[in-house]
């Protein structure tokens, strides 16, 4: 028997769905392509950063220590003032003019941080991190440069050994931690060496903190990964 013969509409109508098809293949295509490009334009685009949060990190200040390191000249001055305390000493010719750096006062600050999220944090290390150390002013209210600032996880004395050197400080979800500060100031004296002060008075010690911190009210920590400002207020540290 034979086969069927093709009539003209039928192969008509297989082209309509041929064409039919193409342009839908089509349409789709550049559908498609349309969403990508979309898609690529919506993450490329500048997007807001988040608002700094200022409530996630709680802090009270705890307790303080003022540690005098003194160097060589100073303690030669006070041998020499024990032998011939009269006696008023010659600056040499080469500082004349300079800064004599007699030490440095180590300040440290205790602080207890309060994770007031539902999510852990870690602070991370001020040598390895995003973390953004300043000072803010009493003045203006400015923010200046607080390099110098470095912390790491309060220790009882029994546990002085213990290695902590950059490594993070985790502060569980709704948990306190207290955090140990430390910054450095160089003991300078720009007069004769007969008008050094006696660096072993803690009222001497208080005052000198006093004034390097004259100006500033609270040191500022500010986490550009969680967008996390925590500041450390300084009105307690010199009562």
């Amino acid at each position: 028997m034979a086969s069927p013969a093709v009539t003209k509409l039928g192969l008509w109508n297989w082209k309509r769905l041929a064409v039919a098809c193409f342009f839908a293949g089509a349409g789709f295509a550049l559908v498609a392509a349309a969403i990508m490009g979309a898609h690529a334009w919506y993450k490329s685009r500048p997007t807001e950063p988040r608002p700094w949060n200022y409530q996630a990190i709680k802090v009270r200040f705890n307790s303080r220590d003022f540690f005098p390191f003194l160097g060589d000249r100073y303690q030669e001055e006070l041998e020499r003032r024990k032998r011939r305390p009269a006696e008023k000493v010659a600056v040499p010719e080469k500082l004349k003019g300079r800064f004599a750096v007699l030490g440095k006062m180590r300040v440290q600050l205790y602080y207890d941080l309060e994770n007031t999220t539902s999510l852990d944090y870690t602070l991370e290390p001020p040598q390895y991190s995003t973390i953004v150390s300043l000072q803010k002013l009493k003045s203006r209210g400015s923010l200046v440069d607080g390099k110098g600032l470095a912390w790491e996880i309060a220790r009882r004395p029994s546990n002085l050994a213990t290695d902590t050197e950059g490594k993070g400080i985790l502060i569980p979800a709704q948990q306190t931690v207290r955090v140990l500060f430390t910054i450095n100031y160089e003991i300078i004296d720009d007069s004769d060496l007969a008008k050094i002060s006696d660096w072993g008075s803690s009222n001497v010690q208080k005052e000198f903190v006093q004034s390097m911190l004259e100006d500033v009210d609270s040191f500022v920590l500010l986490d550009e990964s969680q967008r996390y400002r925590i500041e450390l207020p300084l009105e307690d540290v010199t009562k």
